[in-house]
């Protein structure tokens, strides 16, 4: 991928507002994203490291956020949208309790995996200090962009962003 598409990239997250550059100094761009394995809420260990040749998202969120429920509402919609088709998604969930979770997840309708993190162990890897925080990672598995926090411009981030990734797949 050039260096035209990773600005594209960067550009489509800053201009959003929404999620600003966060932690990148901790979690450095255009390195191997951390491998791990999470329990999702269908009871399948999920690894990052077997998605290789798709982009992924990770959302990490916590059920008391209402920031976090917009975000996953709204990559609920973005990843149905054809520029969305080869990306995975997951709602990485923080809370200690995960019957929490799973209500606001089955509340949701979320059409994408949960992985629980109670320990906060990935998110001590990922640098995760706020929620929501998306990273995404791209099919190389390199970490392309950190965004924490959101307001309500997050549908246009996500506009922006499914075109970035629509660029990444060229």
């Amino acid at each position: 991928m050039g260096t035209r598409t990773i600005r594209q990239i960067g550009l489509a997250f800053a201009m959003a507002g929404c999620l600003s550059i966060a932690n990148a100094a901790e979690l450095s761009l255009n390195t191997e994203a951390p491998n791990f394995t999470l329990k999702s809420n269908t009871g399948e260990n999920l690894k990052l490291s077997e998605q290789r040749g798709q982009p992924v998202i990770l959302a990490f969120w916590a059920s008391w956020c209402g920031g976090c429920r917009q975000q996953l509402l709204n990559l609920n919609a973005a990843r149905l949208q054809p520029a969305f088709a080869n990306a995975v998604v997951w709602g990485i969930n923080l809370d200690e309790d995960r019957a929490k979770a799973e209500t606001v997840g089955r509340d949701l309708n979320l059409a994408y995996p949960i992985l629980f993190d109670a320990s906060k162990r990935i998110s001590e890897q990922y640098h995760v200090d706020n929620v929501p925080t998306m990273i995404l990672v791209e099919a190389n598995g390199k970490v392309r962009f950190v965004g924490a926090g959101g307001d309500s411009r997050q549908e246009e981030l996500l506009q922006q962003a499914l075109k970035a990734l629509n660029q990444i797949k060229e």
